[in-house]
């Protein structure tokens, strides 16, 4: 499975610091009861299998509505080492 990576939107107001805001969503420890083990701060991976459920299209804005099926925390990805050459 290859994830895709998402950019955080920047705010646009005048004479403020810029923020970056990454999507957000939120589960349920009853969906998630995992979660109650993690650290917060630590990043952690799962696959959702959802079902689309409504889609909002405006001039500036749009958004896309999903129930979640199923749910599956992965395991991290694996680290590949570099391999280093010797004289």
């Amino acid at each position: 499975m290859k994830f895709r990576k998402i950019n955080p939107k920047k705010e646009l107001v005048e004479k403020a610091p810029v923020r970056e805001n990454y999507p957000l969503f939120s589960l349920s420890l009853d969906t998630l009861p995992e979660a109650k083990k993690w650290d917060i701060g630590k990043t952690y991976r799962i696959a959702l299998e959802i079902k689309m459920s409504g889609l909002d299209i405006d001039e500036d804005y749009g958004s896309a509505r999903f129930t979640i099926r199923k749910i599956a925390v992965l395991p991290p990805p694996k680290q590949t080492k570099v391999k280093r050459y010797s004289k």
